[in-house]
């Protein structure tokens, strides 16, 4: 058996399957190269449902022109997934695993060097397929207001995102077997992506960074297979700790001693002791007499681990349609039903004066780090979203958006906000608004559909969408091309309804777009918002098509909102 592994090789350059095994007298796994962009894979066949783990992958936020050439489809947020040469091109990758004896944990470091000579903007991302055991298994987070737990049945299949409090996610089950992840830096984000036909994996991605010739990214982490913790409340070097009524259980890594001390919710210490592993890969009992909030573990004067009780929602809305509270990208969501809809209000960590808000009409995970919904919650905006389908703002989905709005303002947001059109979403905002203008300062349009004419309807210069076209008649109650061709309510023949003093407009849209021409579409409206005396900014983005949509810094974006939303 192995105790140290290590593979280098470079991406464009051809490789056969390569494995090895490597372990100690606490695990056993197999580490295998693969074809594919598939760096490595360890699988962990022991009695715990670590699954799979180790596949890293780059991301370019950039890659515009390398959509057309992509066989894989790109993630919802625009990142580009390993396998693309004109990403991968030059990046050399060294990886390597250690299972030093004695010790219950595997280290995985990956070195990414850049050998194409000249500067690389790259980003690096580290998947993990965390496995199930019999469906059981629950996947933990830490957040600022607990620790958040998923677990099957889903809710929904989503690409979730979650801005850690700390440096670890895990995975456990009814067993009281699992892993954790624990980083040695802290990530910009974590993700879970949720898929029927493979196992959830757990994700991290580091910030895009610039490579210059023969430098290099680093990126370690350590897992730790535990048993004896039906839950996880926190994790740090060599440690996972499960809170319990009157204490914890603490699996040790490693034997050693360490020191613990109780929180109370004010911060105060409670309570403090010491406890010892005499062996690794073992559970300690930590026995409490007082009531506490969080546990921190220390090693000598370090805090190395904070155990936190599970996430508890606080002040959740007394509403008839209110369902439950959960975690969106990291924030708290409360969870709506609507005129028979799923709807969401995600809370900003501290809401700004008025308590403004923000609603993506459509498509709320597409691209959000690029369509300024981040940055708008840190600045303070509630934001909004009811799932009305692919309904092309037809009348009957306006009566929901209206109902939805009501909602909003009983939850006292400010009258009024800052609608988001992405794509299609364009004819959703624009009918919204012009139907209800005094609850609306700011329209910003992400290559937005203006004119159904051009998209999906097939009079435009590339023909729009046959499937689309249809749905839209049906909706819309059109009984022929001519009726729907002749209709008046389309956002650019429905902006005398519109305030131009009160109302302003940003549209940012790719000059290639083939899919929603901006000179069908954007260009026609602005024209026409200008002649009315009103304000709209428009931002190009050159050797770009309909994606990806937003910026790869959203700055002017929000600067625009955050100036004009009165």
């Amino acid at each position: 058996m192995f105790r140290h592994v290590c593979f280098i090789f470079c991406f464009l350059t051809a490789f056969s399957l390569a494995s090895a095994e490597i372990g100690n007298e606490f695990f056993r796994a197999e580490v295998t190269l693969q074809e594919g962009g598939h760096l490595s894979k360890v699988i962990l066949p022991g009695g715990f449902p670590a699954g799979k783990f180790g596949y890293a992958r780059v991301y370019n936020t950039r890659a515009v022109d390398s959509l057309k050439k992509i066989s894989a489809r790109p993630a919802d947020n625009g990142f580009i997934t390993v396998g693309q040469e004109d990403i991968l091109a030059g990046l050399e990758l060294a990886a390597r695993f250690d299972a030093p004896a004695g010790r219950a944990a595997l280290d995985v470091q990956y070195t990414f060097t850049n050998r194409t000579g000249k500067d690389k903007k790259t980003g690096f991302t580290i998947q993990n397929f965390s496995g199930e055991k019999d469906g059981e298994s629950v996947w933990f987070f830490p957040h600022d207001n607990g620790i958040y737990s998923l677990k099957r049945p889903f809710k929904e299949l989503d690409f979730w995102l979650y801005h850690p409090a700390d440096r670890w996610c895990a995975v456990s089950s009814s067993s009281g077997e699992g892993a954790v992840w624990l980083l040695e830096e802290k990530p910009l984000c974590f993700y879970m992506w949720l898929s029927k036909r493979n196992p959830p994996s757990v994700e991290w991605r580091q910030p895009v960074k610039v490579l210059a010739p023969g430098a290099s990214h680093v990126e370690k982490f350590t897992v730790i297979p535990f048993r004896g913790l039906k839950k996880v409340s926190g994790a740090g070097k060599n440690i996972v700790g499960e809170l319990k009524p009157g204490g914890a259980g603490i699996f040790a890594a490693v034997p050693g001693q360490w020191s613990f001390r109780t929180l109370d919710a004010d911060g105060k210490i409670t309570e403090s002791g010491k406890f010892t592993a005499a062996a690794a890969g073992s559970v300690v009992e930590v026995k409490t007499s007082k009531p506490f909030n969080i546990m921190e573990i220390l090693d000598g004067d370090q805090v190395i681990a904070r155990l936190q009780q599970e996430f508890a929602a606080a002040n959740v809305p007394d509403l008839p349609e209110y369902v439950s509270t959960d975690l969106w990208y990291g924030y708290v969501r409360w969870n709506f039903m609507v005129n028979g809809k799923k709807a969401w209000v995600v809370l900003p960590k501290k809401a700004a004066d008025g308590k403004p808000w923000s609603w993506c009409m459509e498509f709320p995970t597409a691209f959000i780090e690029r369509c300024a919904t981040f940055q708008l919650l840190d600045n303070g905006y509630h934001h909004a979203n009811i799932k009305v389908g692919n309904t092309f703002g037809a009348p009957e989905a306006q009566k929901s958006f209206r109902m939805f709005y009501d909602l909003l303002q009983r939850l006292k947001l400010k009258e009024k906000g800052v609608l988001i059109g992405i794509s299609r979403g364009g004819l959703y905002a624009y009918r919204f608004a012009s139907e209800n203008p005094d609850t609306v300062s700011v329209i910003y349009g992400d290559a937005p559909v203006c004119d159904f004419r051009s998209w999906p309807g097939p009079f435009g210069k590339y023909g729009g969408s046959k499937g689309d076209w249809r749905l839209l008649k049906k909706l819309y109650g059109f009984k022929s091309d001519e009726e729907a061709k002749k209709y008046p309510g389309n956002p650019v023949d429905i902006l005398d309804r519109l305030d131009p003093e009160k109302i302003a407009i940003i549209h940012v849209i790719g000059l290639d777009d083939k899919v929603v021409p901006p000179a069908e579409n954007t260009y026609i409206l602005a024209e026409r918002w200008r002649k009315l005396g009103g304000k709209i900014k428009i931002i190009t983005k050159e050797k770009c098509g309909h994606h990806p949509h937003g910026l790869e810094d959203p700055a002017e974006t929000v600067n625009f909102i955050l100036e004009n939303n009165k």
